[in-house]
């Protein structure tokens, strides 16, 4: 799908918008990540976005289901017209897999089926290229984010303080590296959710047990956002996770 919108006429911006918008539609061509996400992956305003949808509303691109409350907006690709536009040759791959990556924590009305992936636990020791600076603050941010998050989270649901190990700071870094922030703490939410006899290890939610079981924690409904959003856990659609610190609010208390 993605190549068909590439090939099509449409202005550098509605492309881009268009684009980020297909890598979240579920094969019926419906998505609804937030307009944070959308002037993330686009690059501009979220008053941008809000123009520029509109104007792809307009070119019977897609279709706007408004939501309301703190929801994000339903988008409804139109496949018909993306799929009707005849991409080049050369940049057409012989085969088309299409997928859907879990949104920044604003997934699906039904379940999510994240694609499985492939963990290794154990250290490879393989020689790895040194990040740029930028991206290695953004790593330790984000690590030490979902740390913080994460000891808060099980706080919260269990009912005592998670004892943190060394080596679940290992742990962590591989989930962030393979998944993404997001996309981590969305399966961290499921594992969570997860009823103790089906959970390993039994009982309390580990971090190691999360890596173990990432494969099959893959389903983040609107449902299980809500409740994580009610409790305090998740922020609403309008804050960026590494912005969002209720242990903040709570040791200030």
């Amino acid at each position: 799908m993605i190549g068909h919108i590439f090939d099509s006429e449409l202005p550098p911006i509605e492309t881009l918008l268009l684009i980020a918008l297909a890598d979240y539609a579920d094969h019926n061509g419906r998505c609804w990540p937030s307009k944070e996400t959308l002037a993330r992956r686009s690059r501009v305003s979220k008053r941008t976005v809000d123009k520029y949808i509109k104007r792809l509303a307009d070119g019977e691109w897609l279709k706007i289901e408004v939501q309301g409350g703190r929801k994000s907006n339903n988008y409804v690709l139109n496949l018909d017209k993306i799929l009707a536009v005849q991409p080049c040759k050369p940049c057409t791959p012989k085969t088309e897999k299409e997928h859907s990556t879990l949104q920044a924590l604003h997934p699906s009305h039904a379940s999510h089926v994240a694609p499985e992936l492939s963990i290794e636990v154990k250290n490879t020791g393989g020689t790895k290229t040194p990040p740029v600076p930028d991206a290695k603050k953004s790593q330790a941010k984000e690590h030490s984010w979902f740390s913080a998050w994460w000891c808060f989270a099980y706080a919260q649901i269990v009912g005592e303080k998670y004892a943190f190990q060394k080596k679940d700071a290992g742990q962590i870094k591989q989930l962030l590296s393979k998944l993404g922030l997001a996309e981590t703490v969305c399966r961290a939410c499921v594992y969570f959710d997860l009823p103790p006899q089906q959970r390993f290890p039994r009982g309390s939610p580990t971090v190691g047990g999360l890596l173990h079981q990432i494969n099959e924690v893959v389903r983040f409904d609107r449902d299980l956002e809500d409740r994580f959003i009610a409790a305090g856990l998740l922020p609403d659609e309008s804050i960026i996770l590494t912005a969002f610190q209720p242990w903040e609010k709570k040791t200030d208390a």
